[in-house]
C-alpha cells in the first residue's frame, strides 16, 4: 500500500484553518475529523474519483495518472494552457468547455486529485444529472456532509464555502435535462454570489446554457494538435512504443484524411483501438466508427488466440449493429441518459422490431454490453460508453432510413424547440447523409433564420439582430436584503425567437465580449450599468453594449455572423449541385 502520510497532512490543512476560525463552534469535531483514521476515511472516499473503467479496462477501474495526458486550455488564439491543477485556472466561477469526448469528466477528476495534495481546499465532485433540479444546494450540502461525516453539523458546509476551504467540481451540465436547465443555473449562481471565496468548476458542452452566467468566466479546453499526437499516443499505448510510433506517422502522413479524428482523446483514443487491429488508417470517419463497432464485436477478441467470447443472440455482426444503432435512436428520442434494466430492454424490444429482426431482447443487450461494451451496467442502471456514441449510432440510424423517413426527421427539427436534443445528431448527419441533411435540413433551416432578419442587406440585416437582441436576451437583476445589506443577483433571461438556427453561437460570442472579455469595463464593469436598488430590472444585451462602449462591437459581431450564415447557405446549395451532378455522372 502507497504511503499516504504526505497527502493526509496536506488534507488536514482546510480543516486546521477552519477548526482555529471557527474553534467554539466547531473546532471539537473538526479535531476528530483530523484523526489519523478518519483522515484515511476523508482520503479513500475522495480517491474514489481517481480511478474509472475505459474502454481499455471495461472489467475493473483504472488509475487516471495512468492514462491521463495533460490538457490545455485556449488563452488566446494562438496560445494554450496546461491545466495542471486548479489554481492554474484563473477565477473563482469557471465553465471548463469542451465539445464531446474532450476529456472534460477526467481533466476534473485529474484535477481534484491535485485538490487533495494541495494543501488548499477539500474538493466536492458532483454529478450535476444527479441532482434535482429544485434542491441542487441540498444534493450538494448533502454530499459535502457525507464526505466530511458532519451531518450532525448542517452549517459546516456554510464555514467551508464562506472560508473559500471547499472546491466545488460540478460535473456534466449538458447532461442535465432540458426542464431542469434554468432551476440548476439559478442555484449554481446563488452558491457563486454567496461564496465569492470558494472555487467553483463546472464542466459543459457549448451551447448548454451556463455559458450565460454572467457569474461564471468561460474557459475552453484547447483539441489535441499534431504537437500532441506523439505525447498522447505513448501515454496510451505506453507498453508499445513502436505501435506509438507507428501509428503517429500514420496520421501525419501526407495523404491521410483523418487527422480531424485526433481532435479529441476519445476520438484518439478509439483510433488507436481501430488501428492496432487493422494497422491502418480508416478512410473517413463513418468507415471509422463502424469498423470500430466490428472491431469491439469480434475481431478485437478474435485476436487473442484460443478466445471468443461467445454471443447469445443469433444476429448476424450487420444486424446486431443495426439493431444498435436503432436502440441508439430511440433512447435519444426518449432524452434518457442513464436508464435501467427494464428500461433498456423495453427500448430493445422496440428497436429488433422496428427492423423487423428476431431476437430476445436480454440477449442482444448483454452482447452490446458484454461484447462491445459500448454500454456500461453499473449499480442499475445502464449507460452509453460515451454520449458520442449514443449521437454517431443514432445519426447512422438515421442516413438508413428511407427517404420519407429521414425527410421527416429533418423536417421536424426546423423546429428549434426539437433541435437542441438532435443538435450533434444532425451534425453527424451532415457528414454521414450529406445529399438529404443539406436538402432537408441545413438550407431550410438557414433559409429561414435569414428570412427572419427580414433583409439580407448587411446594415438592414445587423439592425434586425441588435433588434432580436434587445428584445430576447439580456439580464435581469433582482434584489435581496442579506444581513440589512442589499445584494443584487443576476440572471440571463433568455426568449429566443423561433429557436433560430446559429443564433444560440452569436449570443454566446456576444455574451463573452460583454462579461468574459472586458477591454473598457477596467472604469466602468458592466453591473454598474444597472440602477442598484431597483428590483427585476431588466437590460438587453444592446442595453449594456450601449452603456459600456461597445455597441460598434456588437455591430461588428452581428455581421459577421449574418456572412457566416450566408456562407453556410452557399456551401450546402453547393453541396447539393455537386452531389445531383455526381448522381448524373454514374447514371451515364
Amino acid at each position: 500500500m502507497p504511503d499516504v502520510s504526505g497527502a493526509l497532512k496536506l488534507l488536514s490543512k482546510p480543516l486546521e484553518d477552519i477548526a482555529k476560525l471557527y474553534f467554539d463552534e466547531c473546532g471539537e469535531q473538526l479535531a476528530k475529523l483530523r484523526a489519523e483514521n478518519n483522515l484515511k476515511q476523508l482520503y479513500a472516499k475522495l480517491n474514489i474519483t481517481q480511478k474509472v473503467k475505459t474502454i481499455w479496462n471495461v472489467d475493473r477501474p483504472i488509475a487516471i495518472s495512468s492514462f491521463y495526458y495533460p490538457a490545455k486550455i485556449i488563452v488566446s488564439p494562438r496560445k494554450r494552457q496546461i491545466v495542471e491543477r486548479l489554481d492554474d485556472i484563473e477565477g473563482n466561477a469557471v465553465v471548463l468547455q469542451g465539445i464531446i469526448g474532450q476529456g472534460k469528466s477526467i481533466l476534473l477528476r485529474h484535477l481534484l486529485g491535485k485538490e487533495i495534495r494541495s494543501g488548499q481546499r477539500v474538493p466536492l465532485f458532483v454529478e450535476l444529472r444527479h441532482a434535482k433540479a429544485e434542491n441542487l444546494e441540498t444534493y450538494i450540502h448533502a454530499q459535502f456532509n457525507e464526505l466530511l461525516g458532519t451531518a450532525q453539523h448542517p452549517r459546516m458546509f456554510d464555514i467551508f464555502a464562506k472560508e473559500g476551504k471547499i472546491s466545488l467540481l460540478l460535473d456534466g451540465f449538458d447532461e442535465v435535462e432540458n426542464d431542469h436547465i434554468t432551476s440548476i443555473i439559478q442555484s449554481i449562481e446563488k452558491l457563486a454570489q454567496r461564496y465569492p471565496k470558494a472555487k467553483i468548476v463546472v464542466t459543459s458542452r457549448p451551447n448548454s446554457g451556463i455559458e450565460s452566467s454572467a457569474y461564471f468566466t468561460i474557459k475552453k479546453i484547447a483539441p489535441l494538435r499534431a504537437d500532441d499526437y506523439w505525447g498522447f499516443f505513448r501515454k496510451v499505448l505506453q507498453q508499445d512504443a513502436i505501435l506509438a510510433s507507428r501509428l503517429y506517422h500514420a496520421v501525419l502522413a501526407p495523404k491521410s484524411q483523418i487527422s480531424n479524428l485526433v481532435s479529441t482523446p476519445l476520438l484518439a483514443t478509439l483510433l488507436t483501438i481501430v488501428y492496432r487491429v487493422n494497422q491502418k488508417i480508416p478512410s473517413d470517419f463513418s468507415d471509422f466508427y463502424d469498423e470500430l463497432f466490428q472491431i469491439l464485436l469480434v475481431r478485437h477478441d478474435r485476436a487473442k488466440p484460443g478466445y471468443e467470447r461467445r454471443r447469445k443472440t443469433r444476429l448476424s455482426d450487420r444486424e446486431l449493429q443495426q439493431a444498435f444503432e436503432a436502440y441508439c435512436y430511440k433512447q435519444k428520442a426518449q432524452q434518457i441518459v442513464s436508464i435501467s434494466r427494464t428500461k433498456a430492454l423495453e427500448i430493445a424490444s422496440a428497436s429488433i422490431k422496428a427492423l423487423n429482426l428476431e431476437s430476445d431482447e436480454g440477449h442482444f443487450l448483454n452482447d452490446i454490453i458484454k461484447i462491445t461494451c459500448l454500454l456500461q451496467e453499473e449499480g442499475g442502471q445502464i449507460e452509453f460508453l460515451h454520449q458520442s456514441i449514443q449521437e454517431f449510432f443514432a445519426a447512422k440510424y438515421i442516413a438508413s432510413r428511407p427517404e420519407e423517413v429521414a425527410s421527416k426527421f429533418y423536417t421536424l427539427n426546423l423546429d428549434g424547440t426539437r433541435r437542441q436534443t438532435w443538435d450533434q445528431v444532425l451534425m453527424f448527419l451532415l457528414q454521414i447523409d450529406q445529399y438529404r441533411s443539406s436538402e432537408y435540413f441545413y438550407i431550410p433551416v438557414l433559409e429561414i433564420t435569414l428570412t427572419h432578419l427580414e433583409s439580407l442587406e448587411e446594415p438592414a440585416a445587423a439592425n434586425r439582430l441588435r433588434e432580436l437582441i434587445s428584445d430576447r436576451i439580456g439580464v435581469t437583476q433582482s434584489i435581496s436584503i442579506v444581513d440589512g445589506a442589499v445584494m443584487p443577483q443576476y440572471s440571463v433571461t433568455r426568449l429566443d425567437p423561433a429557436q433560430l438556427y446559429g443564433i444560440k453561437d452569436l449570443l454566446a460570442s456576444v455574451f463573452q465580449m460583454l462579461f468574459n472579455k472586458p477591454p473598457s469595463y477596467k472604469k466602468k464593469r458592466w453591473s454598474s450599468c444597472f440602477d442598484r436598488i431597483t428590483d427585476q430590472q431588466f437590460l438587453s444585451y444592446t442595453d449594456i453594449a450601449v452603456q459600456c462602449g461597445e455597441i460598434e462591437a456588437l455591430d461588428r459581431q452581428l455581421r459577421d455572423r449574418i456572412t457566416e450564415l450566408r456562407s453556410s447557405l452557399e456551401f450546402h446549395k453547393s453541396r447539393i449541385r455537386t452531389l445531383d451532378m455526381s448522381a448524373d455522372f454514374m447514371e451515364l
